[in-house]
């Protein structure tokens, strides 16, 4: 087991328990906004998704009735053709007859062609507006739940933001004296809570009767079922790893800083973590 040597160990070690103390109330109330930014991060992207989506279909919409608009003056253009090739041709004589007839059947076929279009199209832009509405109500739906959730959100930064300030102006002075009377010690502390899961730098071992019943969801460490007689076996309660029995003593003399050989994390005794940690208002 690696023991750090430290000048004032029981000192050092009440002010570092209190640092992790600090961070891990922090920590509690920061989580007490739960995964809120995540969720309304992915409903706006959500929503993002779905307003280009509207867009695009409005685009198309519009465009096709662009096109059917065009197709209407077209055949309105092509029916005022046809009454005056009618005409002409009631007046036509010889050679003109055939060329009139083939003049008015191409813009009699014409204008079929462009009421069968102008079906096609309107279908299209009933579907399309068939889709916008239900494209538009699930925006509509996803928005609200972003306003409830931001709601939500801000209720909580506001209950908590004073409890932040206080922990962090707490943390920011306890810091700067352990930087001050033991800078090495310090940078190890921190080094290890930014790179470890939660922050966890410093934690009590637990005899194993004890993780049983603080981890009931653990039913095992390291292969062993825990057991509440075997109270002469500790473990790291940041990675649950078995340690020597030796070392509840050598923690319980407060001389020396250990630090755990499978996480990195430092290692305290319970009884004096739990103390300082009671005795913190």
């Amino acid at each position: 087991m690696i023991a750090v040597e430290i000048t004032n160990a029981e000192e050092r070690l009440v002010e570092l328990i209190q640092l992790q103390v600090l961070y891990d109330r922090l920590q509690a109330v920061r989580q007490r906004q739960g995964d809120l930014p995540d969720q309304i991060e992915k409903l706006q992207d959500k929503a993002s998704g779905l307003q280009k989506r509207i867009r695009e279909l409005e685009s198309q919409i519009q465009q096709l009735e662009s096109d059917i608009r065009a197709l209407h003056i077209s055949n309105d253009n092509l029916r005022d053709l046809e009454q005056k090739l009618l005409r002409a041709l009631n007046q036509a004589r010889g050679e003109q007859i055939l060329q009139l007839q083939n003049e008015h059947q191409e813009t009699v076929l014409t204008i079929q062609k462009n009421i069968r279009d102008i079906g096609r199209m309107q279908q299209k832009v009933e579907g399309y507006k068939k889709v916008l509405a239900e494209e538009s109500e699930k925006l509509r739906e996803i928005q609200q739940a972003i306003a409830e959730k931001q709601t939500r959100l801000q209720d909580i930064q506001e209950e908590t933001e004073q409890q932040m300030q206080v922990l962090l102006t707490r943390i920011q002075a306890l810091s700067a004296h352990l930087h001050q009377v033991d800078p090495r010690l310090f940078t190890l502390f921190e080094r290890r809570r930014r790179a470890l899961r939660e922050g966890k730098a410093l934690v009590p071992v637990l005899s194993l009767a004890n993780l049983a019943k603080a981890t009931p969801s653990r039913p095992k460490v390291d292969g062993l079922t825990p057991d509440p007689s075997s109270s002469a076996r500790i473990v790291c309660s940041g990675c649950y790893i078995l340690l020597p029995s030796q070392l509840q003593i050598e923690l319980a003399k407060h001389n020396k800083l250990y630090v755990c050989e499978s996480c990195g994390r430092f290692l305290v005794d319970a009884e004096l973590f739990t103390s300082v940690r009671d005795s913190m208002p």
